[in-house]
């Protein structure tokens, strides 16, 4: 079995220097990886220049560029990665990712029935349509590679990951759901981070329901889990036992939010940067690479924040 890690980038980013100082350090010996561009340039020996373009824009031509290149290099099987995204390769790599033809973290999109953008009810950039991962990072065998080698590219759009999603559920093939790739929000800088519960007092956690709004649509109702401060005397208003912060922290990573809580799995293995608190792209690249590092040397300090995604709008996807 011969699998590549793709690791999408661009001319202009930063992301290259510090992932070969990170992540790559740990990656076992004899597994391949490659930097992938657009365009023209003077490549290192693990750069690869696509003729392509390079920008956001051309995204999907990219990552269809990219699964040319892999499949026509003989790869059994390709991670299409995002620059922004630390990784345990180690633990990636002994994933189950290698028994099945497309594997992703579902992104949990509401189903659509026509695109948003061309109104058209065929087009490959519909959300939802077919179960769709989070586009940082994601698995394709060589039947999928196969099956993407010459399909058509979508008129507009740039999500690659729902024009893959489309292609291969076409021919029957759905994404299989993992788990163990984690969204990182970073705190919103205009709130204070919570912090740890006081002396002689507990967290605990309770399920409560909440609506949901939606632009030109009744609002949704969702259940999610909230976590509040009681006196260690008083009991779980659920029912359910009691864990202290610090134990639930050696059970777990925390990622606590005001709007809702989630509880990263221990073997997570993918985190991508998903820093949009000053607005979509605005975040500056020292800041990004600052929370990489971050979380690389230390992976317990992520923290999901639903609100960065417009409050968490979207269906329940199993964990």
């Amino acid at each position: 079995m011969k699998p590549l890690i793709a690791i999408i980038s661009h001319a202009k980013s930063q992301m290259r220097d510090v992932i070969r100082e990170t992540w790559l350090t740990k990656l076992p010996q004899g597994v391949d990886y490659k930097f992938f561009l657009g365009g023209t340039g003077e490549s290192k020996q693990d750069e690869v220049y696509l003729d392509c373009n390079d920008s956001y824009n051309g995204l999907i031509e990219k990552v269809k560029a990219v699964v040319r290149w892999a499949y026509d290099h003989g790869y059994d099987y390709v991670l299409k990665l995002d620059d922004d995204t630390v990784i345990k390769p180690v633990e990636m790599l002994a994933s189950d990712y290698n028994q099945h033809d497309f594997v992703g973290s579902d992104n949990g999109d509401f189903p659509k029935q026509e695109c948003v953008t061309c109104g058209r009810t065929d087009c490959r950039q519909i959300t939802g349509k077919y179960t769709t991962p989070w586009g940082f990072a994601y698995w394709m065998s060589r039947k999928s590679m196969s099956l993407l080698y010459d399909a058509s590219l979508p008129t507009h759009g740039r999500n690659d990951e729902c024009w893959v999603a489309h292609v291969l559920g076409e021919q029957d093939i759905k994404m299989h759901h993992d788990n163990r790739y984690f969204i990182h929000t970073g705190y919103n800088p205009d709130e204070p981070p919570p912090q740890e519960a006081p002396p002689e007092t507990q967290y605990i956690w309770r399920d409560v329901q909440r609506v949901v709004p939606r632009s030109g649509r009744t609002g949704r109702v969702i259940t999610i889990r909230e976590r509040i401060m009681v006196p260690l005397s008083e009991p779980s208003p659920s029912g359910m036992s009691v864990l202290p912060s610090e134990a639930h922290r050696k059970n777990g990573w925390l990622v606590r939010s005001k709007f809702t809580e989630v509880q990263a799995k221990p073997d997570t293995f993918a985190f991508c940067m998903h820093l949009v608190w000053g607005g979509y792209h605005c975040t500056p690249a020292e800041h990004i690479i600052a929370e990489f590092r971050k979380v690389y040397a230390d992976p317990s300090c992520v923290w999901f924040d639903r609100r960065a995604f417009g409050g968490g709008s979207w269906r329940e996807v199993p964990q």
